[in-house]
């Protein structure tokens, strides 16, 4: 969840250099604060499950991306609505 921290601060003012509209930072703030601990926490129940397997990596990709998805909807429908 650390390596989210720091994107999540510097978004306003990479969102300022890149010319994003002042109506589409509140929805980029929101998206982060929101996704990105959600993303990390499933990432993290998957790494749990497998941590002790031999091929756990095809594993966790076949565990977590279903679980991902949902919520990049989740996060687009957000930025729809803002």
């Amino acid at each position: 969840m650390m390596t989210g921290l720091p994107l999540t601060l510097m978004a306003p003012l990479l969102g300022v250099m890149l010319f994003l509209p002042a109506e589409g930072m509140q929805g980029l703030m929101l998206s982060l604060l929101i996704g990105t601990p959600t993303l990390s926490l499933v990432g993290a129940i998957g790494a749990a499950l497998t941590v002790g397997l031999r091929k756990g990596g095809v594993l966790i990709s076949l565990l977590v991306l279903p679980l991902y998805i949902p919520c990049l909807f989740l996060v687009l429908r957000l930025l729809k609505l803002h």
